[in-house]
């Protein structure tokens, strides 16, 4: 992983504003590991892309991560804060894993999803039929009593078990958050997805610094990467002096 500059940020920011969420976190990890062919990165299982989200997330934004949310009980507003070393995983060099399971007379081999399959999916018009469409394109081969069979002869039971032995698998790209609420004492787990999240973050921090840039280069008529070049704190002690 390489150290992104506040030139290269606002880059990626600016090539992912119109891109899908997926293409977004593509466009993060090749920027921070130009090392990751595109094909590799394609292939990546999910939990391991997130994975490099969440390494690359602490490169840029340091290790703590907090937010709000709101309790479902009772409305009340919940600060969700944790170590990015909380929940990153060692995960195997091999994201290729061929998977094997024997159930209701069928014997089907499938693998992970990938952001390859998320891109084939990307015009999925529904929940249902985006789920589906993964799923066949992770299924390898499916055999019913010596005879190959298809993806629509799977019963739910089958499919639900699939789907559960993926997640179990790659626990990485399944990440929830146990929250208490102190005002109902009510307790749940939330989803924590390091794409969007990141993705905010750096949205946020494009906004913020282009904002500095123009005040700094309407007052000083600095060039853009000039300021960009200067550390947070020299810009930050330049618009205090313009703000006495």
């Amino acid at each position: 992983m390489i150290a992104l500059s506040a030139s290269e940020l606002l880059e990626i920011w600016e090539s992912g504003i119109f891109q899908k969420p997926f293409q977004r976190a593509l466009l993060m990890i090749s920027a921070a590991f130009p090392e990751i062919a595109s094909g590799d990165l394609l292939s990546l299982s999910l939990g391991q892309r997130d994975a490099l989200l969440l390494s690359l997330r602490k490169t840029i934004f340091g290790p703590r991560i907090m937010g709000i949310t709101k309790c479902e009980g009772c409305e009340e507003h919940l600060e969700v804060a944790f170590d990015v070393d909380e929940i990153l995983m060692d995960l195997p060099a091999d994201h290729s894993k061929i998977m094997k399971l024997s159930m209701e007379d069928f014997e089907v081999f499938f693998r992970h999803p990938n952001s390859s399959d998320l891109l084939a999916a990307s015009d999925c018009k529904d929940t249902d039929s985006f789920s589906y469409s993964l799923l066949k394109r992770c299924l390898i081969s499916i055999i019913l009593d010596t005879k190959e069979a298809s993806a629509e002869d799977l019963p739910e039971v089958v499919v639900d078990e699939i789907m559960a032995r993926m997640e179990m698998s790659d626990p990485q790209a399944d990440i929830h958050i146990a929250l208490s609420c102190p005002l109902c004492k009510s307790e749940k787990k939330i989803a924590f997805d390091i794409s969007s999240f990141l993705w905010s973050e750096l949205n946020a921090w494009a906004v913020r610094t282009l904002r500095e840039v123009h005040i700094l280069a309407s007052a000083y008529c600095w060039r853009e990467t000039d300021i960009l070049a200067m550390s947070p704190w020299r810009r930050q002690f330049y618009l205090e002096v313009l703000n006495k």
